[in-house]
């Protein structure tokens, strides 16, 4: 699973995950080694899946409560999409780097959770400001690390 390409719904019902399995391995009914499938945590059952064949996609995310952005707009190849859920037809950012495929729907995240990019880190580097207290979290999108700032 690609973490960067997936995301878990706001009210965490629902999760959409970018998932990759060996070509070597490919079960009976599997049509591609790569997929998005919609599921309801904890589980992994698909309640949708639509098949991608290759890594040169960006994943799912859900921008909203009521909203799921994939780049595309049509019926799952597999179940179906919960009747209260709706495709948006865009997104905030859309990464325009050779780390598109991991970085669109890691950006969009960052943006919808109140995280700000810092114009003069190109992009890796973001801010989460304490809303109570005189506290910020900065974070680095390559690397992972974390700091609290005062």
């Amino acid at each position: 699973m690609y973490e960067r390409r997936s995301d878990l719904s706001a009210s965490g019902t629902l999760f959409i995950a970018f998932i990759r399995t060996s070509s070597a391995r490919l079960r009976s009914g599997q049509h591609a080694d790569t997929w998005i499938a919609i599921s309801r945590p904890p589980f992994f059952s698909a309640l949708a899946l639509w098949w991608v064949g290759s890594t040169y996609c960006a994943g799912g995310l859900f921008p909203d409560r009521r909203s799921v952005w994939l780049g595309w707009q049509h019926d799952p190849d597999q179940g179906r999409l919960p009747s209260w859920l709706k495709y948006a037809g865009t997104i905030p950012l859309i990464d325009r780097t050779s780390n598109w495929t991991d970085g669109t729907v890691f950006h969009n995240r960052l943006l919808r959770d109140g995280w700000q990019p810092l114009a003069e880190a190109g992009g890796e580097r973001w801010e989460h400001r304490q809303p109570r207290q005189p506290l910020t979290l900065m974070g680095n999108s390559t690397t992972g690390n974390l700091k609290t700032c005062r």
